[in-house]
């Protein structure tokens, strides 16, 4: 080819926004460009220096062969490759995030009897976590990986782990995917990782560079599992009995201890009797913790001694007594997740009733006329609380059937009444009337509801009414006993009739 008349303008163009002076082979405007090359052997190369993503484009080399012919051309397409930013792994705003050293704290809520292990659906209970990688040109891919194990697409919206990748491209530089997975598929020390690639890494001679990686380790905050409690044999059981007085030991047990361990506080509680209405047991409420209030607190008979299987605390509490029957002790797991467990037993404490007290029952509401006596169950409680040894007057109606009925004070544990009746108060010789009584009525009362109050009544036809001039109560704590044995459990009543003109 003679260059004197073949003479050739090579031209490299860049489709730009703006003109690229295909003339000019020095390039000034253009100063990451330059054209290198042996012109005589017709080689003329375009060197980009620095090449950046703003670089990416169609390239058209064209050439005059000879003046007013047609341009030859050729064109090429660049690609700039860029690697992706290092990966970063994120939880959605407002939910704790993972620290700079890549470790992450969760919490998982414990299980109750009531939830379905297998049903999450019911429950928020599933980590969230997005693996993020900004500037990689092409928009990179994701893959998460649970302790080295790959997270499978089959996962996705079915039961067990729901994992997806959503792609966010800006202009193809930015990408992110999100992993789900149930909190109780995870345990302390796993790892979460998570790889970025595209085709800049891919061309990376270090193999550890072809892909990105960002990885978690996760602690999972667990509660404390739920806590029993066990009597001193080492059983588990709901109640328990002691005699006034004696010191009750138990142990309160919760298996995990949780993580971290949480703790085991003991307490009073006190459940509506069954026996209370609705109104009653409204307006006791107050009055009830008021009494809670005042009963001493149980941590200061505990002893705790747990270890990395399993919380434990020991509860020795001494001189138990009569108040305290009918009350729940609580074993309560506390923990900084703040859910609560509880385990109770309820506590019954044996005593003796203190007194009995004879009152009259009227056969009809109409009041007989004659002296005022103490006959109702008012007066009888107000002489049980009083210490006056004289007995009282009971005025009856001899020539018709006359009902009394004896009580004990609250109790719980055994009682027996038995009824007599003499000529006088005075009288040596007093006569068993149990042919005469009822069968042993049982109510509630006393402190709490829980006790028992025992009542036994003595029908006296008129002709016994008209022979007997006193009446006597004896109560026993005990069913199996001796009648004849001498008891200080004793109320007695003198029987006058209505009109006596001796009485006053």
């Amino acid at each position: 080819m003679n260059n004197n008349h073949d003479q050739m303008n090579r031209h490299y163009e860049k489709i730009l926004p703006e003109c690229w002076p295909c003339y000019d082979r020095e390039l000034r405007n253009w100063p990451k460009y330059s054209m290198q090359g042996n012109a005589d052997k017709g080689e003329h190369d375009l060197v980009i220096s620095s090449v950046s993503r703003e670089d990416a484009g169609n390239f058209e080399c064209q050439v005059s062969p000879t003046a007013n012919q047609p341009l030859l051309r050729r064109s090429t397409n660049l690609s700039v490759l860029v690697v992706p930013s290092r990966p970063i792994i994120m939880a959605p705003p407002g939910e704790p995030q993972p620290t700079k050293n890549g470790q992450l704290v969760i919490s998982r809520p414990g299980f109750s009897v009531e939830d379905n292990i297998n049903d999450l659906s019911s429950a928020d209970d599933k980590l969230r976590l997005i693996c993020q990688a900004k500037g990689g040109v092409p928009a990179p891919d994701f893959e998460w990986f649970h302790n080295g194990l790959p997270m499978r697409t089959s996962y996705v919206g079915g039961g067990g782990n729901d994992v997806f990748s959503t792609p966010v491209a800006d202009g193809g530089a930015e990408g992110e995917a999100v992993l789900v997975i149930p909190k109780a598929n995870l345990i302390t020390g796993d790892r979460l990782t998570c790889l970025v690639t595209n085709k800049a890494t891919q061309r990376a001679g270090n193999l550890g560079q072809q892909k990105l990686l960002a990885e978690i380790i996760v602690t999972v905050q667990t509660p404390p599992g739920a806590p029993v409690i066990l009597s001193s044999e080492e059983s588990i059981v709901d109640s328990i009995i002691a005699n006034e007085g004696d010191t009750v030991n138990l142990m309160c047990q919760s298996k995990p201890p949780g993580s971290p361990p949480g703790e085991l506080i003991w307490r009073w509680d006190q459940s509506p009797s069954p026996f209370q209405t609705d109104s009653s047991a409204s307006s006791s409420l107050s009055s009830t913790v008021t009494e809670l209030n005042k009963l001493p607190s149980l941590q200061q008979f505990s002893r705790h001694t747990s270890d990395g299987n399993q919380l434990e605390s020991h509860l020795s509490l001494p001189d138990v007594k009569r108040a305290q029957n009918g009350l729940s002790i609580v074993c309560v797991t506390r923990h900084k997740l703040g859910m609560e467990q509880k385990a109770k037993i309820l506590l019954n404490v044996k005593y003796a009733f203190s007194g009995v007290c004879i009152y009259k029952n009227e056969m009809s509401n109409t009041r007989l006329p004659g002296p005022k006596s103490s006959d109702n169950k008012e007066e009888c409680s107000a002489q049980l609380l009083s210490s006056s040894q004289f007995p009282r007057t009971l005025y009856v109606r001899p020539e018709r059937k006359q009902i009394f009925s004896c009580s004990t004070t609250p109790f719980y544990g055994q009682a027996t009444i038995k009824w007599f009746g003499a000529l006088t108060i005075n009288a040596a010789e007093w006569y068993d009337l149990t042919n005469l009584t009822s069968i042993a009525e049982l109510k509630r009362g006393g402190a709490n509801g829980a006790s028992y109050i025992k009542t036994v009544s003595l029908r006296l036809p008129p002709a016994n009414s008209m022979r007997l001039g006193a009446l006597q109560c004896r109560g026993y704590s005990s069913a199996d006993v001796d009648f004849n044995t001498h008891t200080n459990i004793v109320d007695q009543v003198v029987l006058k009739p209505y009109g006596d003109s001796g009485s006053t």
